[in-house]
C-alpha cells in the first residue's frame, strides 16, 4: 500500500465534503445552527423562506458532492498514473472549497449566535494539505 497516507487523508477530505453534500440534499428543514443563527426554529420560518433556505441548501450540497466525486477521482487517477499536475489541482480545488466554507462559517460565528461547524473546515483542509504532501512524495518514488 504505497502512499497510504496521501491516499486516506484526499479520502477522507473527500468523504467529510460528501457528507456535508448529503447532508444538505436530504435534510427537510435548516440545520441547528441556522437555527441559532436567526434566532428561530424551523416552524416558525416562513414558508416562502423555507422552500429559499432549502434550495440554497440543495444547491450547496450539489458543490459538495461534486468536488467529492472529482477529488475521490482525481486521487485514484494520480494513484493510477503519478501524472504530476494532479496532486496540486486536488489541492487547489479543496482549498477554494475549504476557504469559502470558512468564510461562510466565520461570518455566521462572528455576525450571529449560530455555532457551525468550523472545525470541520480546518479538518478537511488538513487533510487537503497531508495528501497533497504525501502525493508529491509519492510521484517521484520508483514503481
Amino acid at each position: 500500500m504505497r502512499n497510504l497516507i496521501g491516499n486516506l487523508s484526499t479520502y477522507l477530505a473527500a468523504g467529510i465534503l460528501m457528507a456535508f453534500g448529503m447532508i444538505y440534499l436530504l435534510r427537510s428543514s435548516f440545520m441547528p445552527y441556522h437555527s441559532e443563527a436567526i434566532s428561530l426554529k424551523w416552524e416558525e420560518v416562513e414558508p416562502s423562506t423555507q422552500i429559499l433556505l432549502l434550495a440554497l441548501m440543495r444547491a450547496t450540497s450539489g458543490g459538495f458532492i461534486g468536488l467529492a466525486f472529482a477529488i475521490a477521482f482525481l486521487q485514484f487517477k494520480f494513484t493510477a498514473t503519478k501524472i504530476s499536475w494532479i496532486p496540486g489541482l486536488i489541492l487547489v480545488l479543496g482549498t477554494i472549497s475549504m476557504l469559502c466554507s470558512a468564510c461562510a462559517t466565520i461570518l455566521i460565528i462572528l455576525k450571529t449566535p449560530g455555532n457551525p461547524p468550523l472545525n470541520a473546515v480546518i479538518t478537511g483542509e488538513i487533510f487537503i494539505i497531508i495528501g497533497f504532501v504525501f502525493n508529491r512524495k509519492f510521484r517521484f518514488k520508483a514503481d
